[in-house]
């Protein structure tokens, strides 16, 4: 668990506040936080994180990232927050 949220810090730091700089355009790191740790029951939505890595080592190679909402009623999901870090743009 510890691993899993030092992964979001370095997310959070290196991409998402780098991509989303303007003040109330991003969600606070402890709400992102409480949304991954809540339990999926399947009437609310599920915060998901998608990662890009270089390598197996995601805290060294962050190459971009997703963030979305599952809705499981309506079997759709929502994008909150997508970037790719500047080196890995159009590869």
């Amino acid at each position: 668990e510890y691993q899993r949220m030092d992964l979001l810090q370095a997310v959070y730091d290196r991409l998402l506040k780098v991509h989303f700089p303007v003040p109330g355009e991003l969600d606070d790191l402890e709400t992102l936080q409480d949304g991954l740790q809540q339990p999926s029951d399947g009437l609310n939505p599920e915060l998901h994180v998608l990662l890009l890595s270089e390598t197996a080592e995601p805290m060294e190679s962050l190459m971009g990232c997703a963030s979305y909402e599952y809705y499981p009623r309506g079997n759709h999901c929502l994008i909150s927050y997508i970037c790719v870090a500047e080196p890995f743009r159009r590869r």
